[in-house]
């Protein structure tokens, strides 16, 4: 019995022990980092809509982050995100039941996201290294 003790501890130790030394490795994407938002797009309904650079006073960064946290002021009220497939993400917004559905490109170190509008609508962003 005492041995059937002694063993049954240490395997319960081992156990402990080996669970609490694993990382949980998150899987790094093209959209991981801080992007800095540098144009932006919408269309008034008359189908002429332009990209525009922001005022180059302001400092707008999305921190896209591994764990799909999202942080920083270019997206107010965005907290976290999710990658559907190659082209889409769902972004969770506060306060919103459900997840909105915005289509992404990357090419080298520009992202475009656009969120669902009615008329032409996006956002354009530069890594920041």
């Amino acid at each position: 019995m005492k041995n059937t003790s002694i063993t049954l501890l240490l395997t319960i130790a081992a156990i402990a022990t080996a669970c609490s030394s694993q990382k949980t490795q998150v899987a790094t994407s093209p959209l991981t980092g801080k992007w800095q938002l540098t144009k932006t797009l919408a269309d008034m309904g008359d189908g002429k809509a332009k990209w525009t650079f922001v005022d180059k006073d302001s400092v707008l960064i999305t921190d896209l982050k591994n764990d799909g946290s999202i942080a920083g002021n270019a997206m107010p009220g965005t907290t976290k995100y999710t990658i559907t497939d190659s082209a889409h993400l769902a972004v969770t917004i506060e306060h919103n039941a459900e997840p909105i559905d915005y289509r992404y490109k990357i090419e080298e170190d520009t992202l475009e996201l656009n969120p669902p509008c009615r008329e032409a609508c996006g956002m354009r962003f530069v890594r920041i290294k």
